[in-house]
């Protein structure tokens, strides 16, 4: 854990973003409160570590399973034309992959995320909006 970090710290900077959907062996799994792209997740590496290459061999293959598995729990609830996987990290520097569903001729379509500004929160009643779409993302994942 570094005390610096975004993911390691977990607190009100890291909430105010992303609302956490489950704990898996290796990775958390957030979805981001920016529901431009309906069913947006992030899914964090447990451990501190900037890049991949510093993961022993179990550990990338058991993140990079669980990162599959969410994809996989976004495609069967959500049903996009394909799935987008970002990852920067020098912002944040710290492990994590976001997992973007794209829809053929909607929001973004053959363009990066970094288009965008972050506008896409949900309106109104957010709080249960989120929540529900927590609820079958998480619901999909343990069915993966």
């Amino acid at each position: 854990m570094k005390n610096d970090c975004f993911y390691c710290e977990n607190g009100e900077k890291l909430h105010s973003l992303m609302i956490p959907i489950c704990e898996l062996k290796y990775s958390n799994v957030y979805l981001n409160r920016d529901q431009k792209h309906r069913g947006r997740c992030i899914v964090e590496f447990k451990d501190h570590k900037t890049e991949y290459f510093q993961l022993t061999e179990e550990e990338n293959a058991g993140y990079f399973s669980e990162l599959a598995k969410v994809a996989k729990a976004i495609w069967d609830e959500f049903h996009p034309d394909k799935i987008n996987y970002a990852t920067f990290g020098d912002g944040v520097p710290h492990v994590h992959v976001h997992v973007v569903p794209k829809y053929k001729g909607g929001l973004n379509w053959e363009r990066n995320l970094l288009c965008l500004p972050a506008t896409g929160w949900l309106p109104g009643t957010a709080g249960k909006k989120y929540r529900h779409i927590c609820h079958i993302i998480r619901k999909q994942i343990s069915s993966c």
